[in-house]
């Protein structure tokens, strides 16, 4: 999926993100967003927490950042070029949505870059199983994505340790899809 820099220089100029204590470096009026104002109350801020492609599903207590503005999203911004401060957040949260970015190597950086050190990442990614059903048509509730990136586990272990990720555990876990698996990484910085 393209993105116009222009476009998103506008969307970031008029959005600020404000928590409790402006951890992030940058302030989000929620009210933009069609968000109602205790929606940054109940961000945590003694553990920050960021879901990378939340999606319409953002996970509790959590900030969530997505390239498409949904009921969920509290700042849209790109993968690769996130507009927070480094050593920002506890932990990072990503389900299926790294797989979608052209430059994944580059939204993984940007993870790292936003962990506070000894931060922790949960990656979910699909494997080959979540590939056919995707050009096959079965998954319910997703869009048409330009990129689908494939994983294998020593593949998508070896970008988080040259990124500089440690104690990587890579685990198959059950997918939604009635038939075969997600990757699951957990690591930190």
């Amino acid at each position: 999926m393209t993105t116009n820099r222009s476009d998103d220089a506008k969307t970031m100029e008029t959005q600020t993100v404000k928590t409790d204590k402006t951890k992030l470096g940058f302030e989000v009026t929620l009210e933009n967003l069609g968000k109602t104002p205790h929606t940054s109350r109940a961000l945590d801020t003694n553990q920050l927490k960021l879901d990378l492609g939340c999606g319409a599903n953002k996970k509790r207590t959590f900030l969530g950042v997505d390239l498409v503005k949904t009921n969920a999203t509290d700042v849209v911004a790109d993968s690769t070029n996130l507009p927070i401060k480094d050593d920002s957040f506890d932990y990072v949260y990503s389900r299926r949505c790294i797989q979608h970015v052209k430059n994944d190597t580059q939204a993984l950086r940007e993870i790292y870059r936003l962990l506070k050190p000894n931060g922790k990442l949960e990656l979910i990614v699909a494997s080959f199983y979540g590939y056919v059903f995707y050009k096959s048509g079965l998954s319910k509730g997703s869009r048409k994505y330009d990129v689908f990136h494939l994983y294998r586990k020593h593949k998508l272990r070896k970008m988080l340790t040259e990124i500089g990720f440690a104690n990587v555990n890579l685990n198959k876990i059950k997918s939604p899809r009635k038939i075969g698996y997600d990757f699951k990484a957990t690591c930190q910085k």
